[in-house]
């Protein structure tokens, strides 16, 4: 039998286009994630109506009334405000 002529690639080209393909594959699918990945809490409408105190998602949520809140209650360890660069 006779070799395809438009087969003829080497061992070596063979190995260089596969490994490319999967760094390609690899890359995509990381971008893919990375861009679809989101903080379901913080999108998430408020589940306490509104009221932050006592809430049990505050530390994670991001709406703005958490987030204000988060800044002006006093922080456990100073006393202070959590404001930003503060622990």
């Amino acid at each position: 039998m006779m070799r395809d002529e438009k087969c003829n690639i080497s061992r070596r080209a063979f190995y260089r286009t596969v490994v490319r393909a999967a760094l390609l594959g690899g890359v995509s699918i990381t971008t893919a994630l990375l861009v679809a990945r989101r903080n379901p809490v913080a999108e998430a409408p408020c589940i306490n109506k509104g009221i932050c105190r006592g809430c049990g998602v505050v530390n994670g949520c991001g709406l703005p009334a958490a987030l204000s809140y988060k800044r002006s209650s006093p922080s456990p360890f100073k006393g202070e405000g959590r404001g930003e660069g503060e622990i």
